[in-house]
């Protein structure tokens, strides 16, 4: 049986993460998994169902939530401010609508992390086809797979800055300018934080040759042969649309490492603010 705190901080979560199968209890300070039943809708009323579904909603009444409709923006799942309006929603499990927690309820303080992603384009020198430049991971977070380069923010440090940085460190090339392309936001039901990356691509000469590190593995990829499969799973959706030249932002919820739950994408146009 649910306890009041219990049942205060499903009354809050559920609300933003409805699509979830099952969430760490509260500030996901211990181990323990609650098991949720998926929400019920119909086109005027919603109701959340969770464990003890009457003692829940009889606990939290009018403040279990509010679902969006064609009346009112979709709106994002952390933050809940609006996508841009050239944007897709999907979801890897069943789910009818969105709905925002109310300000009454008491929300958990997640932490939030910056990080940057740099990737490094080029026409090969022999046979003039697309290149991307990707590092398979040796070691931490996201080990084995393969991505762009990049890393967290530090202290006194502008982004770029650390994306070039970080492209320095773990592929001893030196770029003279990089371009933001995108930004994307993740969140993990193993990981108590929010992760927000900035998305660049390298401009300007670039010194040096791709080398291995302590930490990534560098090699040259065809764009239209891009090994996703070993790749993270939202890599998939927001990658092709940053080869195209365009510019993005996403917003991508995970299980675990290799599980992903739903995500949000939307391009933005040219000389609108990322």
């Amino acid at each position: 049986m649910l306890s009041a705190a219990d049942i205060q901080y499903v009354a809050y979560i559920v609300p933003q993460y409805p699509r979830r199968s099952y969430l760490k209890t509260q500030g996901m300070r211990d181990r323990t998994i609650f098991s949720l039943v998926p929400c019920l809708f119909s086109s005027a009323t919603a109701a959340v169902a969770v464990i003890s579904a009457a003692s829940a909603v009889s606990a939290c009444g009018s403040s279990v939530a509010l679902f969006h409709n064609k009346a009112s923006p979709r709106q994002s799942f952390v933050y809940y401010s609006p996508l841009p309006t050239k944007s897709t929603f999907a979801t890897t499990l069943k789910a009818e609508r969105r709905m925002k927690a109310s300000s009454s309820v008491p929300q958990p303080t997640l932490k939030t992390k910056l990080l940057t992603l740099l990737f490094v384009r080029r026409a090969n020198p022999t046979t003039n086809v697309k290149e991307v430049l990707l590092g398979m991971k040796k070691r931490g977070f996201g080990q084995g797979k393969w991505n762009g380069f990049g890393g967290k923010v530090e202290t006194n440090e502008t982004i770029k800055a650390a994306a070039l940085r970080e492209l320095e460190e773990e592929s001893c090339l030196k770029a003279s300018d990089a371009e933001l392309r995108g930004k994307i936001t993740f969140t993990f039901l193993t990981i108590p934080e929010v992760l927000k990356v900035h998305v660049f691509e390298a401009l300007g000469p670039i010194e040096g040759e791709p080398q291995e590190t302590e930490e990534m593995k560098p090699q040259w990829y065809a764009e239209s042969e891009i090994p996703y499969e070993k790749m993270w799973a939202d890599d998939k959706y927001w990658l092709p649309l940053f080869l195209e030249g365009r510019r993005f932002k996403a917003l991508f919820e995970f299980d675990d490492e290799s599980t992903l739950l739903r995500y949000d994408l939307g391009t933005v146009p040219e000389g609108e603010e990322l």
